[in-house]
């Protein structure tokens, strides 16, 4: 089939060149004249922070000047002592007020904040304490914002724009010669001072005719008589304001202007608001010139253009002549002919080469059409043996993530098992007459026994974590309810090194939603670790919480210390596992350094980060950022009662009091937890019937009432899952209080728990207090479910 005339090479060649260059003159032209354009308004830019960095120096070399009156006069040794009287006094003010009429009333005060002498004796008497020039004054030099002139406005007359006065505070401490701060000076500067530098400014520049000066607050202080007063903020000021180059704004006053924001810093000190300059120009004169030379390159490149297409057309021509002649070969050999590549003896350039390479291809691409089919034969076959190992493989790993996640549970058991035994028929023995020196003994045990345990929850939890077995499980809670209670787990260890420990949460919400209990843990690790590390000052505990969007928040925490501190060589490595400051930190304090890792691993899981400030010698802050969301509604009324917190001795002083013979069954199939819990319980004043597995419990269930269950999870014959839902099933049961008891402490194996119908956990080795606890919350709300029934029993 013949190739038309518009589809040819030569015409595509043409036509694309041509079009090139077209497109080429195009956006040649058009970033001319977008990169003048830029140039224009970053000149503009730069006129106004010139500007406004030359209103900025004036302004602050004025302000400084009448600071070092006021602080020369407070230097005075008559004013340091307290010995100049207030006739002297307020000449003195009188002097600096001639000196510089744009202070509108200077005073004196004394450390209570009550003035003493005033210009024209206005307000003396007066009490200023609570004023922030007073306060921040007797710490240091203090110069305020603009604001309302206050308690002196009746004073003072209207300003000359008609509106009212506006002041600008400036105070110095007095200071004897002991080094304390006696009283504060303080100088009321008019607003109306800056405007009058800012308009002289202005006035010798032409191109700064059009210049407004805005206050911090975003009112116009300079301008035109017709938005002086007012907030201006057209559309695509808030972009300038936020550091944008100039660009074109529409004013209700001028309409387009070409505008550029630059700030005026107009006090040396770090912190203060600046004025902000705005310099307006007309559009059309300053990007006249650019337009006009964009006109004329464009007008030119399409002119080189279309000779470029004519050019193009004649070329093209050259070099399709011998394409067409190997098309056509082509075409003989695609119908099976043969391939007369040959194009003579003068054709040995790129084209001739192009003929040889077609002719070699024809040959090659047959015996790999042949090598192919071999292929394709085999494929399927290696296909499968490839799936059957991938198979293999992932069956591989996910019987080792089982055997590992299994092997951590039966750790976690086995451990906490006998230690159970150890930690409470310790606690047993405590409770009975002693020997002299039984009792530090004994004391020197259990601390042990919490080490080692701490040690143990530590490694199982980093096991946890390696083994991706760590979930987190979202909640609403209540945050300041949570910073103290993790900060009563610490007070003890603190009060016994005379320690303050101080919580600062202002302005967090109050309910948040996420995991509670890994955010407590959180916090305990980084506050035992403070107290740990600090032998006398205090611990502090910093919240405070960024909005990112309407529902969610980052919480930013901060534990500072007064203690040792590290190095920063040392910080770098804290928050590996097993590493602490050195070998000494070890020798002094123990620990196994696995808690700040745990911390890092938590603060990751949660989606945050975590590091930390210190200089040795000089204490810590161990900070953290923490991704949380607001709770979206209070939390309802609670089904379940609380108790309030008490000691071991105090919640035993109340089981007896108030459920003394309450009947609890214990199921346990060792016998030395079994004799443990019993001993307990008895001390409370329990009655306790043991069962040394599932099966024997509900048997016993059915048998005769109890208050509680004390209930195992790993038993013989029937576990204490499985006894659960049984015991769920009875229809008089359903409310039965069931308590897990267990050294099964992994998250699922809690939810496991819940799931089966059981109301709580309690982890071994257990905790007598909160054995105790647990004991008292249940047993009320047994009483409680009962009371109800009597009365609808009643009632029918």
């Amino acid at each position: 089939m013949p190739l038309l005339p518009h589809r040819s090479v030569r015409a595509r060649f043409a036509w694309a060149t041509g079009l090139s260059g077209v497109l080429f003159a195009i956006v040649f032209s058009v970033w001319l004249a977008q990169d003048q354009r830029q140039q224009l308004q970053q000149a503009v830019s730069d006129a106004a922070r010139r500007e406004a960095n030359v209103l900025g120096q004036i302004v602050s070399m004025a302000l400084a000047e009448r600071q070092r009156a006021i602080q020369q006069l407070a230097a005075q040794p008559d004013v340091a002592s307290g010995l100049v009287d207030a006739g002297a006094m307020r000449l003195a003010l009188e002097r600096i007020r001639v000196s510089h009429p744009e202070f509108e009333w200077l005073a004196l005060t004394n450390a209570r904040g009550v003035v003493t002498t005033a210009t024209g004796a206005r307000l003396e008497g007066q009490d200023f304490s609570a004023q922030p020039w007073f306060v921040s004054g007797m710490l240091a030099p203090w110069l305020g914002k603009p604001q309302a002139a206050g308690a002196l406005a009746r004073f003072l007359p209207r300003d000359v724009d008609g509106g009212p006065v506006q002041l600008i505070d400036m105070a110095v401490p007095v200071v004897d010669y002991e080094g304390h701060k006696v009283g504060v000076i303080v100088g009321m500067l008019n607003w109306r001072w800056i405007k009058d530098i800012h308009s002289t400014m202005v006035a010798q520049d032409d191109s700064l005719l059009h210049t407004l000066l805005l206050t911090p607050s975003g009112e116009v202080t300079v301008g035109p008589p017709g938005l002086l007063g007012k907030t201006v903020n057209p559309l695509g000021f808030e972009e300038l304001r936020q550091g944008g180059s100039a660009q074109v704004i529409a004013w209700p006053d001028l309409g387009d202007q070409l505008t550029a924001v630059a700030p005026v810093r107009w006090f040396e000190r770090e912190g203060k608001p600046p004025l902000l300059m705005v310099l307006r120009q007309d559009p059309d004169g300053v990007y006249g010139p650019a337009n006009k030379l964009w006109h004329r390159m464009l007008f030119l490149g399409m002119l080189a253009s279309g000779l470029f297409v004519a050019l193009s057309w004649w070329l093209a021509g050259r070099i399709t002549r011998p394409l067409h002649q190997l098309a056509r070969a082509a075409a003989t050999l695609r119908e099976g002919g043969p391939s007369p590549f040959d194009l003579g003896p003068c054709q040995t350039d790129e084209i001739g080469a192009l003929s040889q390479a077609l002719h070699d291809m024809h040959t090659r691409l047959q015996a790999r059409m042949n090598e192919l089919a071999t292929y394709r034969d085999h494929l399927e076959e290696t296909v499968g043996q490839r799936t059957e190992q991938l198979q293999a493989a992932r069956d591989k790993a996910e019987a080792a993530t089982r055997a590992k996640s299994a092997f951590i549970a039966n750790m976690s058991h086995e451990i906490r098992t006998p230690m159970n035994a150890i930690m409470g028929v310790n606690y047993l023995i405590q409770q009975g007459p002693l020997l002299p020196g039984q009792a530090e003994r004994l004391r020197t045990v259990q601390e042990a026994a919490e080490h080692l345990l701490d040690i143990i929850n530590n490694v199982l939890d980093l096991s946890k974590i390696e083994a991706g077995m760590f979930t987190l499980a979202p909640a609403d809670f209540d945050l300041p309810e949570l910073l103290h209670k993790a900060m009563a787990l610490v007070a003890d260890k603190a009060h016994e090194k005379n320690l303050a420990l101080v919580v600062d949460d202002q302005g967090c919400p109050s309910r948040l939603h996420g995991d509670a209990m890994r955010l407590s843990q959180i916090l305990i690790n980084l506050l035992s670790n403070a107290v740990k590390f600090t032998e006398h000052g205090q611990v502090t505990l910093k919240v405070r919480a960024d909005p990112r969007t309407d529902h969610e928040v980052q919480l930013h925490i901060e534990v500072q210390d007064t203690g040792v501190g590290i190095s920063s060589e040392q910080a770098s490595k804290l928050f590996n596992a097993f590493v602490q400051a050195d070998d000494s930190t070890t020798r002094r304090f123990g620990g196994t350094g696995l808690g700040l890792a745990i911390t890092r691993s938590l603060v990751e899981l949660m989606g945050g980060r975590i590091g930390v400030r210190s200089q040795a010698g000089h204490g810590s802050v161990f900070w953290c950022l923490l991704p949380l969301h607001v709770a979206e509604a209070a939390p309802q009324a609670q089904a379940v009662p609380d108790v309030p917190a008490l000691s071991a001795e105090e919640a035993a002083v109340r089981l007896r009091q108030e459920h003394a013979g309450a009947k609890v069954l214990l199921a346990e199939d060792n016998a030395i937890n079994s004799l443990l819990a019993m001993e307990l319980l008895a001390m409370a004043g329990v009655e306790t019937t043991p069962a040394r597995n599932g099966a024997e419990a509900v048997a016993l269930v059915q048998q005769q009432p109890f208050d509680l269950v004390l209930m195992d999870m790993h038993m013989p014959e029937m576990d204490g899952l499985q006894a659960t839902r049984l015991i769920r099933q009875m229809p008089d049961q359903r409310d039965l209080p069931i308590v897990a008891m267990t050294a099964s402490v992994l998250q699922e194996e809690k939810d496991a728990c819940m799931a089966a119908g059981m109301n709580g956990h309690l982890s071994k080795p257990v905790d007598t207090q909160a054995l105790y606890m647990a004991l008292l919350k249940w047993f009320k709300v047994r009483h409680a479910g009962q009371a109800r029934q009597d009365a609808t029993a009643d009632q029918a």
